[in-house]
């Protein structure tokens, strides 16, 4: 019998009968097995066998096993004979890849160095790793797996991939705008730069970036899929990484589950529950719409895989310390301050609490002691650069009265009195309610249940952010705009799952108790609430892009973008300004190779507190770019603007028309190059 969140518990399962597989390799035949396989991946890493794969998500597949084959060999290594689950190990093997290939990213950064450095020490973690592994088997491989899947593990197979695939459904083409451009420009700054610095991207300004940027290398293992899957940056984030990365949420659900003690049959309806409650948030700026349209940003895979992850590393080092579980601990809780400072001292607070509730009834002290050693050095670079780097912190709101966005100001309810709160309209939603029913439940069973620990210290968030008194404290802590991203870390699907159960087991009558009704209530009633959430989301989704196919205008243009790539870069031998006819085309131009550089980039206020420029040169940076394309403008001053800001080449649709007449004025300045399709390509001569 097992446990979902106390003894008795609802969810069984018959057991049946299994299957086993056993295998046995001896030396003569394990050795050079293994030695293939080692020169395949080291092959696969660093070979170009890319243009043998002409589809895309083949290709896409073998960069995710690339990628995540050093997690789990580190993984492998730390929880060696430990018994986790193999959706925990393969959850906490994407967490383990992100926290390694952030930490090669942070020392090749210092050292000047560059991808290959991280790739070759991801090489060399790997090899070094599994001849570590072998030679803790004595170089021979014995095995034997049992294969043992219950009726009720049948059941939920309806629920499980209907939710699948309404997960890769929705997040498949993004949204595709604001922080995704500068992410972008980083993405292929890491992929093609010579070397790695702190130089703030992509204006031609020698400037060291915002501190933000120092300790931010979730593009870093972005850039590493790209290079493996040889896909473009805007088609790696606009296409094919969101619906790996939405699978990789789920499962980080399940397995969080199963490391609180959750039967298969609780987890899967955990995770259907999960999906069902993000499409109930699917209005404006609710937790279901960023996940859906912005999952491949460095905040929301923290929120939605990193956290998850982290915490089931925290759980098992407390059900059973040791080095290797701490060492992974910590290697995970880097990869979340390496993604995203923010959602990390999110992450700090409730793991923080997490850990109290379930070390103080124990006295387990030295367990306290570790976790709290690791949360603390996940804050320690955050907390000296937020010290020191004063440019940067001076820009943040920390207070109600200093929000400086429309879209900052919709998400706080003033009180007066310099009291706020987040604003209603962001927790309003059935997925709430649940989760603070399931918190009154855990009040009486968080001394025996990790998943009622982890509940409640979620839920104290959520009313600490939601209460005016409290609120203005996470506001001092993080920022008074970045409060809302706490809502995005509920775990709402094992919240349900946990009130199902708890409801079970002290409401339901014994009669309703037996394993038929619960496998045919999970499967039945997850499939039910799962598309009536699908049709709520639909019916309300608010002129969002969350329900809406890849619009075939903007693929092609993305598309026409990238086949004059080649073009471009055959001019450029060094980092170069280049100008886009509009907007549109100078926001997306430095994701399209390392050495473009524009003179404008996104808006005044980005260029401010992202550049680390003086607001009154952002400001005038943007007005210089729209007197370069009015009507109005003299070819003399448009001449006189490229020249100021050190302008060589021009990107502009064929027939723009400022472009059109500039040509027309000085053709011995603007001289043509080529074309690609609807682009043409302009040198701009001094």
């Amino acid at each position: 019998m097992s446990e979902i969140g106390g003894t008795n518990a609802l969810f069984l399962a018959r057991r049946a009968a299994p299957l086993e597989f056993e295998l046995n390799l001896k030396p003569r035949v394990f050795a050079p097995l293994l030695a293939l396989g080692l020169a395949l991946y080291v092959w696969l890493a660093v070979g170009s066998w890319q243009a043998t794969l002409a589809q895309p998500w083949l290709r896409m597949g073998v960069a995710w096993l690339l990628f995540l084959i050093p997690g789990w060999v580190t993984q492998q290594l730390l929880w060696q004979g430990r018994e986790v689950t193999f959706s925990q190990r393969l959850a906490v093997s994407f967490g383990a890849a992100v926290g390694l290939g952030a930490t090669f990213g942070l020392v090749a950064t210092a050292l000047h160095g560059a991808l290959w450095f991280v790739v070759g020490a991801l090489l060399f973690v790997t090899c070094g790793g599994a001849l570590i592994l072998a030679a803790r088997e004595k170089w021979q491989w014995q095995r034997r797996w049992r294969l043992q899947i219950s009726r009720a593990s049948w059941f939920m197979l309806a629920p499980l991939g209907l939710a699948c695939l309404i997960a890769v459904r929705l997040t498949y083409g993004l949204m595709f705008a604001a922080d995704d451009l500068t992410y972008d420009t980083y993405v292929t700054h890491w992929l093609e730069a010579a070397h790695f610095d702190w130089l703030q991207l992509p204006l031609d300004v020698a400037r060291v970036s915002p501190s933000r940027f120092w300790l931010a290398y979730w593009t870093l293992n972005q850039a590493l899929l790209a290079k493996w899957s040889a896909l473009h940056v805007i088609e790696l984030t606009r296409l094919y990484l969101a619906p790996g990365l939405a699978l990789g949420a789920l499962l980080a659900t399940y397995a969080l589950a199963r490391a609180f003690g959750m039967t298969r049959l609780a987890s899967g309806f955990a995770l259907t529950l999960q999906v069902a409650a993000l499409l109930l948030l699917t209005a404006v700026d609710q937790a279901g719409t960023i996940f859906f349209n912005r999952l491949v940003e460095d905040k929301v895979v923290a929120a939605f895989l990193l956290i998850p992850i982290f915490v089931i590393a925290v759980t098992a080092f407390l059900k059973q310390p040791a080095r290797g579980s701490g060492a992974l601990m910590l290697l995970l809780g880097l990869g979340l301050a390496l993604t995203h400072p923010t959602l990390m001292a999110v992450a700090v607070v409730a793991v923080a609490l997490f850990t109290l509730f379930s070390t103080l009834p124990a006295r387990a002290w030295r367990s306290l002691g570790v976790v709290m050693f690791v949360l603390a050095v996940m804050l320690s670079a955050p907390l000296a650069m937020r010290l020191f780097d004063t440019t940067y912190t001076t820009k943040i709101p920390f207070a109600a009265e200093t929000l400086q966005r429309k879209d900052q100001v919709r998400r706080v309810l003033e009180w007066g009195w310099s009291l706020y709160s987040l604003h209603p309209k962001l927790y309003w939603g059935l997925p709430f309610l649940w989760t603070l029913a399931a918190a009154g439940a855990a009040l009486f069973e968080f001394k025996t249940s990790y998943a009622a620990r982890w509940i409640l210290a979620t839920a104290l968030l959520f009313v600490s952010v939601i209460n005016p008194l409290t609120t203005s404290l996470w506001g001092f802590a993080i920022g008074s705009s970045q409060g809302w991203r706490i809502l995005w870390c509920i775990p709402f699907g094992i919240a349900a799952a946990y009130l199902a159960s708890f409801l079970g087991r002290r409401v339901v009558p014994a009669r309703w108790k037996k394993e038929s009704v619960i496998r045919v209530a999970c499967a039945v009633g997850g499939t039910a609430i799962l598309l009536g959430a699908l049709f709520w989301a639909w019916r309300g989704a608010n002129a969002l892009e969350t329900f809406k196919p890849v619009r075939a205008a903007k693929q092609e243009q993305s598309a026409r973008l990238l086949a004059l790539k080649p073009m471009l870069e055959a001019q450029l031998t060094e980092p170069t300004v280049v100008v886009g006819g509009n907007r549109w085309l100078s926001d997306r131009l430095p994701a399209i190779s390392a050495k473009v550089r524009v003179f404008s980039f996104r808006t005044a206020r980005s260029m401010w507190k992202l550049n680390n420029l003086e607001l009154q040169d952002a400001q005038a940076r943007v007005s210089a770019r729209r007197k370069l394309e009015a009507a109005k403008t003299s070819a003399a001053e448009r001449l006189a603007i490229l020249e100021k800001y050190k302008a060589r080449f021009i990107v502009s649709e064929i027939g723009t028309a400022w472009v059109r007449d500039i040509v027309a004025a000085a053709p011995e300045r603007i001289q043509y190059v080529g074309a690609s399709d609807t682009l043409e390509l302009y040198r701009v001569q001094p």
